[in-house]
């Protein structure tokens, strides 16, 4: 090590990143967005352009990608 790598890293610091720096989990749906995610399977299947389309149920006006991805974290997803 040099002396400004010395300087610059805390003690606790290892050599490599081992795991998620910014010291973020994994992030799980709520009941709430189950159920609503639950609605919107329920009457579209695995069609999430239609979700999407659908301004009731899908009233947060979610995008597809951020659909999938609520559907995958939620265990719904049939992809």
């Amino acid at each position: 090590m040099t002396a400004l790598e010395k300087i610059s890293t805390p003690r606790t610091a290892s050599r490599t990143l081992s795991f998620a720096s910014s010291g973020v989990g994994p992030r799980y749906s709520s009941k709430a967005e189950t159920l609503y995610l639950q609605k919107l399977v329920d009457k579209y299947g695995d069609n999430i352009d239609q979700m999407t389309k659908d301004h009731k149920l899908n009233s947060d006006q979610r995008t597809p990608v951020q659909l999938r991805n609520a559907l995958r974290r939620a265990g719904l997803s049939t992809q």
